[in-house]
């Protein structure tokens, strides 16, 4: 079991570089835009264009039954805020935090997407009998990407990609019922099973 999740985790990783090596020949990834000298935040006015929300798996633990405690990662790709499209500042994504927060109504958070302490009952599910001993713990986390232009006098525009919630769920390899999405997503994680009846 230990060797099967290590070779999962080596399989994202070759697939990460090869994906990245085959790029077309010949092309870049866009270099963000500078801010202009005198455009600062606070001080300018942000103004932003209709949001996209979305909801992200960051970690998978898989766990081979009851006796297993500690259970093995089997992904583990953290989010964390960020800003396209232009090279952000010092300080400006806690101000575009703050303000799409303030425009939303919604818990728009900087940083790495984590449970808060203690929290960890928080959007739980559980999917199904198992039928099976392996079974995943699933941390996921709520996106919201935003494009904003600060009005300045050149202006400057972007897209703010922040974390809102992150909530944990679990889901068993066997269940027979169907999962929810992150479940769903997550349950890719489990070791496959073989056929009952091979050709």
């Amino acid at each position: 079991m230990i060797l099967r999740a290590a070779l999962a985790v080596l399989t994202a990783g070759l697939t990460a570089g090869l994906t990245a090596a085959c790029a077309t020949p010949g092309t870049r990834p866009a270099t963000p835009a500078s801010v202009p000298p005198g455009c600062e935040l606070p001080g300018a006015h942000i103004s932003w264009a209709e949001s996209v929300r979305d909801q992200r798996l960051y970690r998978v633990t898989r766990y081979t039954g009851d006796e297993d405690l500690e259970g093995t990662v089997v992904m583990d790709q953290p989010f964390t805020t960020s800003v396209s499209r232009i090279a952000a500042p010092d300080g400006w994504i806690d101000e575009l935090v703050a303000s799409l927060a303030g425009t939303s109504g919604i818990p728009v958070r900087s940083g790495t997407a984590a449970m808060a302490p203690g929290d960890y009952s928080s959007g739980s599910e559980v999917s199904g009998d198992p039928t099976g001993t392996d079974w995943l713990l699933y941390e996921s986390a709520a996106i919201v990407s935003a494009p904003f232009t600060v009005d300045c006098t050149t202006p400057v525009n972007g897209t703010l990609t922040a974390w809102t919630i992150a909530s944990l769920g679990s889901v068993h390899c066997g269940a027979t019922d169907e999962p929810g999405t992150m479940a769903h997503r997550a349950r890719s994680y489990c070791p496959r099973t073989p056929s009952a009846h091979p050709s």
